[in-house]
């Protein structure tokens, strides 16, 4: 059963170094349709606590329109492609989308005839 709401926006980061990485993940996402559009937001500096020491570190967020039923793909990639042992991941799911960028979203994901 389709879920009736299945959109889906997720959000991790990387090092500001691995940027082509970066880059790379997300024209793997797009490529394999898991992504309708990524941002990719580069200067970010992250605060927090790593093996019981506060640090700091710039990083890059990125932001992906995906949908639920693929999340679990997108993170499985990320996963794969990412130099954190532990990387961010958060799934929100959007409160309204307006219907024409609705249409946008679940079409991007849909792979194109044959």
């Amino acid at each position: 059963m389709e879920e009736p709401y299945p959109y889906r926006w997720a959000i991790t980061t990387y090092p500001a170094s691995h940027r082509p990485q970066a880059v790379q993940f997300i024209q793997l996402a797009l490529t394999q349709r898991l992504v309708a559009c990524a941002h990719l937001i580069p200067h970010i500096e992250s605060h927090f606590t790593w093996e019981n020491k506060i640090t700091s570190t710039e990083e890059i967020l990125i932001t992906l329109k995906t949908t639920q039923k693929l999340a679990h793909t997108l993170y499985d990639l990320l996963t794969r492609h990412h130099p954190y042992t532990c990387p961010q991941w958060l799934l929100l799911t959007p409160h309204e989308i307006s219907p024409s960028f609705q249409q946008w979203w679940l079409s991007s994901l849909t792979p194109p005839p044959q």
